[in-house]
């Protein structure tokens, strides 16, 4: 089935890739590739649709007491329904591979930065029969007949609120579709939700912002951020001749790229020992294609759509190694030590080494670490700019 559809990914992510080298000439090339990310979408939501109805009848006919059936045409009966389930995962797959090339729209225009808060908010689920749709593509249509870009949200995986966002030379403004004047107690919620979140985002602050009884502020990067997508496409293009490629992109972090898996354990262990990283923490992006919490997308990390195409499917396996002991050196060097953590939903916890450091205790989320592993980047800068604001007592960083 994955084939199948191979060209049309393809050819999209070829076009995304194009389109972003001069975002805001000629505006509607943004338009002719969701118009083609648009019927995948409908196309595969109408076949998954049709597998469930197909699904609901021969369990109808399973379950019906006056006409039972052979013991054969139960396992066939069986066999039919595991193939359509199997078909609609792999149609689900699919539906995510578009959104991730969706999320590469998004990043274009959009600022990570203002893009990871818009995750934390329930998918809304498939685009076909959705009653607003019409409203948003006459919206969508009318932004690009004035010279403007407009982004529709169901496109991707990461923008969660309201549903087109709408750019120009001046910046981005996300719009809600009004289909009807009807209101109740969920319409209300999601829209004071979407209020202050985007209050956050112009304001860089907002109080009880995702249901937190406390002010919330954002605050800007000390220092530019280091990443290394450029040495993991140099692995990726030295990898597709090689087979493998390895090389470590800072102290402590290792980048292993393989396209054939022969003696791949065997040079990994080599490397790793070569390196003197004796605790080794391993991030396997192959297992988080589609983590649908706001990184930087694989679609644009991988820079070849071809080879893109060859991670999504396994065919290009990407690890990358942090050493705990550099972690903890790290710490030290900042007078901080690494002890367990007694905070909900956080990895790590930092205590100071001495009572002068302004800030006793923090804890750092699974999400902040995993952008070294994700996004690719430099773990001394990720750690450093870590460490170096914290100026207040007891906080967490996520």
């Amino acid at each position: 089935m994955v084939n199948y559809y191979k060209k049309s990914l393809l050819d999209c992510l070829e076009a995304l890739h194009k389109a972003r080298k001069d975002p805001m000439k000629d505006p509607l090339k943004w338009k002719v590739l969701q118009e083609k990310l648009i019927r995948r979408h409908f196309y595969l939501e109408s076949r998954i649709k049709k597998n469930k109805e197909e699904i609901k009848h021969i369990n109808k006919i399973r379950k019906n007491p006056i006409e039972r059936l052979t013991k054969e045409e139960s396992v066939n009966a069986k066999n039919s329904i595991d193939y359509l389930e199997y078909q609609n995962e792999e149609y689900h797959w699919l539906i995510n591979c578009y959104k991730s090339i969706g999320d590469g729209i998004a990043y274009t225009f959009i600022s990570r930065y203002d893009i990871k808060p818009q995750v934390f908010k329930q998918d809304a689920g498939f685009m076909s029969g959705k009653i607003g749709y019409k409203a948003e593509k006459q919206l969508f249509n009318q932004a690009f007949k004035v010279g403007m870009v407009a982004i529709i949200h169901d496109l991707t995986s990461v923008l969660r609120f309201r549903d087109i966002t709408l750019v120009d030379d001046e910046g981005y403004v996300p719009i809600e579709v009004k289909t009807s004047s009807n209101t109740n107690q969920r319409v209300s919620r999601q829209k004071e939700n979407a209020d202050q979140l985007f209050e956050y985002l112009y304001n860089d602050q907002a109080e009880c912002l995702f249901g937190t009884q406390q002010k919330i502020v954002r605050v800007e990067m000390l220092s530019e951020e280091i990443h290394h997508i450029g040495l993991l496409n140099k692995l990726i293009k030295r990898s597709a001749i090689q087979g493998q490629a390895i090389a470590l992109a800072e102290r402590g972090l290792l980048y292993v790229v393989g396209h054939n898996e022969e003696g791949f354990d065997a040079k990994i262990t080599s490397a790793l020992a070569r390196q003197k990283m004796l605790k080794p923490i391993a991030h396997y992006l192959n297992a988080r294609k589609f983590s649908e919490m706001g990184y930087y997308p694989f679609s644009l990390s991988i820079q070849d759509p071809k080879e893109y195409i060859n991670f999504l499917e396994g065919r290009l396996i990407i690890i990358l190694f942090m050493e705990q002991a550099v972690l903890e050196e790290y710490a030290q060097n900042f007078g901080y030590k690494i002890v367990p953590t007694t905070k909900e939903d956080y990895v790590l916890t930092f205590k100071a080494l001495w009572k002068g450091n302004s800030v006793v205790e923090f804890s750092v989320g699974q999400h902040f670490l995993d952008r070294i592993g994700m996004e690719f980047n430099s773990m001394k800068w990720t750690y450093q700019e870590m460490f170096t604001r914290m100026n207040a007592k007891d906080i967490a960083v996520d």
